[in-house]
């Protein structure tokens, strides 16, 4: 159908429609660039591959190809002093997100340690995205907890503030050089790889106004934006990204709340599962009841189990490798003539054990929500509000809790061990035995201060006392004979000696 003989001035879009806009790419501005992986295990836990392809050491040899005709480009002081604080920098960040998120960045240092060994003669650059390559494992579930409660806010204001500042400054200069704005010249793609490079120079050059928005959650990291060259306002854009992070992030908080709290509905929601209830959030939300995922079947070296065809145990893995070798070598060469491929290729494909292996590609924060919440009903994964700070947690198995295990905000102490702490100290007020232990104990230790009782008196009453409280308590020790033995402690307030553990 050829859209431009319709007039659509009057097209009012569906619900699901507006739904699709709301979480699909603005005007220059995309949101899948990275291609990322990630893998479910049976112990509901999820293990994420971040693309590192987005990185000047991955597409080093597109650039060097694309600029052989250009000058070469000498590194002057200031660049250098620019790009070691820039690689400083990154450290703090990489070591900041590490603890935070418990990144695994061994194979991206291993890649780019083996890119500066092969190209001694390049200087060291900070990574464009410091998740590029890291592997990251998290339970199920912990992604979109982290999104939902992540503050996009605070430096989603402070960045608009400062490029609003620039683009003010940047426009009077404009008014007084009363200059015409430079002519926006197309560049002419020729193939794929110079789409791929040109998608790359955009990336690169706009990443970094929108990086600690990104920053502010481990979805939205991983999934950056790819933003062109000659989109507009930097202002205009940190609103149109912001848009589409706050507006996810509300939707999924709702989601959460519809599907998973115990308190909401509970008198029409009771005996449904978090998916029978996701299934009615969809239809009152005017949406398709079906969720589609990116699975892919990889055939591979690298085990994703301990049980065939997904892997094996070491023995077995040893011992499969030591039968393969065994093969009559003539086997290869008659094998390789006949497909006019070299033997070597051939033993390693036939000696090296290969298993299958299931992953999913995402590169947007819409597909890694909808995936983790989607394997989050097929794994029976709850959550439950906590009743001390009011956020949602993953309950774990059979333990029955109300709080989280997070350390409050402003606190030391998570928010299990603040809720033990104000039920003892509630169990305490409430039992007459505690008190009638605390007030004895101040008023003796009063004494112990000004020298009317000596302290190894007191300590040896402390402990006595302590006892006869605990008998009370489970009640082998009446209140009366205990409140009668504590007055009696240290019947002469004057004497310093008057207690003895004989009396």
């Amino acid at each position: 159908m050829n859209r431009e003989n319709y007039d659509f001035s009057e097209y009012k879009p569906s619900e699901y429609e507006k739904y699709r806009i709301m979480r699909s790419d603005r005007k220059n501005m995309s949101f899948s660039y990275f291609n990322n992986e990630v893998q479910f295990s049976g112990a509901n836990e999820m293990m994420i591959e971040v693309d590192y392809g987005k990185e000047d050491f991955s597409m080093y040899d597109l650039i060097k190809e694309a600029e052989a005709n250009d000058q070469q480009y000498a590194e002057s002081e200031n660049d250098r002093e620019a790009r070691l604080a820039e690689l400083d920098e990154e450290k703090d960040l990489i070591d900041k997100m590490t603890e935070k998120y418990g990144l695994d960045h061994f194979d991206i240092d291993q890649e780019i340690s083996e890119f500066y060994e092969e190209h001694p003669k390049e200087p060291r650059q900070a990574l464009n995205n410091i998740f590029s390559g890291n592997n990251i494992k998290l339970k199920v579930g912990e992604g979109i907890l982290d999104f939902i409660y992540a503050d996009f806010r605070t430096p989603l204001k402070e960045s608009i503030a400062l490029f609003g500042a620039f683009e003010e400054y940047a426009k009077e200069i404009h008014e007084e050089s009363q200059s015409e704005p430079a002519e926006i010249i197309k560049e002419k793609i020729s193939n794929e790889d110079q789409l791929i490079l040109e998608d790359y120079y955009d990336y690169t050059f706009n990443f970094f106004k929108v990086r600690d928005v990104a920053y502010a959650s481990l979805y939205s990291a991983i999934c950056p934006p790819l933003i062109g060259r000659n989109a507009g306002s930097n202002v205009t854009l940190l609103k149109q990204y912001g848009s589409y992070l706050l507006n996810l992030q509300k939707e999924y908080l709702e989601i959460v709340e519809f599907c998973f709290d115990e308190d909401f509905y509970p008198e029409l929601f009771s005996g449904l599962s978090p998916g029978e209830r996701y299934a009615l959030y969809r239809n009152i939300h005017g949406l398709p009841s079906r969720i589609e995922r990116n699975e892919i079947l990889r055939i591979s070296n690298r085990m994703s189990g301990s049980e065939g065809p997904y892997g094996m145990n070491a023995n077995a893995f040893a011992g499969k490798i030591a039968s393969n070798l065994e093969r009559d070598p003539a086997i290869y060469k008659d094998f390789a003539e006949r497909y006019g491929i070299a033997e070597t290729r051939v033993k390693r494909f036939l000696v090296m054990p290969r298993f299958l292996s299931t992953f999913y590609e995402f590169g947007s924060v819409v597909d890694i929500l909808e995936l983790e919440l989607s394997k989050m009903f097929e794994s029976n994964i709850r959550f439950r509000k906590c009743k001390r700070c009011g956020k949602y947690f993953i309950m774990k198995g059979n333990y029955n809790t109300s709080y989280c295990d997070r350390v409050a905000e402003g606190q030391t102490r998570t928010c299990q061990e603040l809720a033990a702490i104000d039920n003892y100290k509630q169990k305490t007020a409430d039992n007459e035995a505690i008190r009638l232990y605390t007030k004895y104990y101040k008023r003796y230790h009063a004494r112990v201060k000004v020298r009317q009782i000596k302290e190894n008196d007191f300590a040896l009453w402390k402990r006595e006392a302590m006892v006869k409280r605990d008998l009370c308590i489970d009640g082998n020790l009446d209140i009366k004979e205990f409140e009668e033995w504590m007055e009696g402690s240290f019947p002469n307030r004057k004497s310093s000696s008057a207690y003895s553990l004989d009396n």
